[in-house]
């Protein structure tokens, strides 16, 4: 990535130097057993919602493994200034694709319904959300994880609820010298960054 590239700040990048945590409250999905009518809320509590004057029932997502014939995958893209994440499904119906895809984020959620027929699915990110360790584009899935308590949950007509937690790790190390201020956005000396998070802290994620 070219020197000029680093030193332009976009107005999605992430301006905080340290790795954010999760601070939106966990999002629920409820399902309406009259109507059908399906839900997305996110709240501290696990009270169910009321439709149709009965309680909806919670509905508790599925994991990938279950499926032997379908594949759920992403990738970080975009570096510091259009960070995103890309998502995309295979299986032996080609025609099969979510109806929508709900990805948990460090301060929200972001809904997408699927139009069309085929992957990718690109989700932008912006703020706290568009954190990135380094500059690495696609991001190499080193054990920092900048991704670390980000879900994404499909939703496929006849399969339900499945969801990707975002932790996939290469277990490779991160360089010092990938490391990237988030204020100068330049290559800068770990040891004197104010922004450079110590390798006692990094065994936290």
């Amino acid at each position: 990535m070219a020197n000029s590239e680093k030193n332009r700040f976009g107005h999605l990048r992430a301006k905080m130097g340290n790795k954010p945590s999760v601070y939106a409250p966990p999002v629920h999905f409820y399902h309406c057993s009259k109507c059908g009518n399906l839900l997305q809320a996110m709240s501290f509590t696990t009270k169910a919602p009321v439709c149709c004057d009965v309680q909806m029932e919670e509905i508790i997502p599925h994991s990938p493994d279950e499926f032997d014939d379908l594949t759920l995958d992403y990738q970080i893209i975009g570096s510091f200034n259009e960070n995103a994440v890309k998502f995309t499904w295979s299986g032996k119906d080609m025609k099969e694709k979510p109806v929508w895809i709900w990805l948990g984020t460090y301060s929200g959620g972001i809904l997408r319904f699927i139009r069309q027929p085929y992957p990718p699915v690109v989700f932008g990110l912006s703020g706290d959300d568009a954190y990135a360790y380094c500059d690495k584009d696609p991001c190499e899935e080193c054990r920092f994880r900048c991704k670390k308590g980000f879900v994404a949950y499909f939703f496929f007509e006849g399969r339900g609820l499945i969801s990707l937690p975002l932790e996939r790790s290469s277990m490779k190390k991160p360089k010092d010298s990938d490391y990237v201020s988030k204020i100068t956005g330049k290559v800068t000396n770990v040891d004197v960054d104010l922004n450079y998070v110590p390798h006692r802290e990094r065994r936290r994620y």
